[in-house]
């Protein structure tokens, strides 16, 4: 997964698009999720059954896809790893996050970075809120 994530970052750049890094991540999650579609996707019926026998046994239907989440985590882990993952993304300063001392301790009333790019990144959690919310509710069975 990270030699897919570097090649469609080096697409990306080549064809000069701002934020490669962050739209190479955008596209491998959609590559990943549609690769993955098939296997999600079942007629109403069967699914309804299967569902049942998950509930009956216990188990998560989504444990099928943990490995595949786990390689895309571990390929954006190695690529932060080497640096690469320094450029912003919109109002993100970077995605590699700059560190754990980003936010505490305060120096004379401001934070180690400075409060524009502090805020950018505490904002970070409502998009993250509102994305897992909707996909609640898609994810909830007709009532």
């Amino acid at each position: 997964m990270e030699l897919v994530l570097k090649i469609l970052k080096d697409g990306l750049m080549a064809v000069h698009v701002p934020y490669a890094c962050g739209f190479a991540i955008i596209l491998l999650t959609i590559i990943v999720k549609a690769a993955t579609y098939p296997l999600t996707k079942q007629q109403e019926r069967i699914q309804l059954e299967t569902s049942r026998l998950y509930k009956q046994a216990g188990v998560n239907p989504l444990a099928a896809t943990i490995p595949v989440w786990i390689g895309l985590y571990q390929a954006l882990s190695n690529v932060a790893n080497e640096g690469l993952l320094s450029e912003g993304f919109f109002w993100i300063p970077s995605l590699g996050g700059s560190g754990i001392s980003w936010l505490f301790p305060f120096v004379d009333g401001h934070p180690p970075l400075d409060w524009s790019d502090t805020i950018a990144y505490l904002v970070l959690p409502v998009p993250l809120i509102a994305s897992q919310y909707v996909l609640m509710e898609i994810m909830n069975p007709l009532k």
